[in-house]
């Protein structure tokens, strides 16, 4: 249970226990240490149990992953496993500016009025604001990160969400995965609520594909309105 080798990048990880990381510290000391100077803001109240814990989980290390953040602001990814011989081997990589640009992302893309989903080169759902279920409560708990638009679309039609909330005008699954497939111009989607939604797919770089969703029942009405008072003129 004591250090053998640790590079330079795994100090400068955690520079608030730099002074104790060397060959022949035990692993419960730095976990003590770290905790105890206030490094970890989780342990806060807990610090005992929050040791325990830590410890436990470095006697059967899942071999999956964990994201802590420091204190000093940094945010490191830790993977963590056991050697054949029963050794301890920690992999550790600062992703605080990854996490930043991610959570820069999400608040830019929960900004925007229009309803946004973003599909990977797999066609995978990897992201959708809010305003994206805006008016169809019932798509939230179809929408799952990490399913394609295809399975999407079929769990759309076999819950009944897509006749709700589209009626007679829906297109065919078929037609509708094409056009997603192949975009060619904005589709309208009159809802049951009266309201008139765009829904735009631009195809990104990667081969992904981005859908925009925007209310235009306003356009439509103000259209409707003009053509009404052309069409009674004498």
């Amino acid at each position: 249970d004591r250090l053998v080798y640790s590079n330079n990048e795994y100090k400068n990880l955690h520079p608030h226990i730099i002074d104790i990381i060397k060959p022949g510290v035990t692993v419960g000391t730095l976990v003590r240490a770290a905790v105890e100077r206030g490094a970890v803001p989780n342990a806060k109240g807990q610090e005992e149990a929050f040791i325990r814990e830590r410890l436990e989980r470095y006697e059967n290390p899942s071999g999956e992953p964990t994201v802590r953040t420091y204190a000093h602001g940094m945010i490191v990814s830790m993977r963590e496993c056991r050697t054949p011989q029963g050794g301890f081997v920690t992999a550790q990589t600062n992703i605080t500016e990854q996490v930043m640009a991610e959570r820069l992302l999400r608040e830019a893309v929960e900004s925007i009025p229009e309803g946004f989903a973003l599909y990977d080169e797999e066609d995978r759902l990897v992201l959708f604001n809010k305003n994206y279920l805006k008016d169809r409560p019932n798509l939230g708990s179809i929408l799952k990160l990490g399913s394609t638009f295809e399975e999407i679309l079929r769990e759309n039609e076999n819950s009944g969400v897509r006749s709700g909330y589209l009626g007679m005008d829906r297109i065919s699954i078929e037609e509708r995965r094409a056009h997603h497939e192949n975009p060619k111009g904005p589709l309208v989607e009159r809802q049951p609520n009266g309201r008139t939604l765009q829904v735009e797919e631009v195809k990104t770089p990667r081969g992904g594909t981005a859908v925009i969703r925007t209310d235009i029942t306003e356009q439509v009405q103000t259209s409707e309105r003009l053509k009404i008072a052309v069409d009674s003129l004498p």
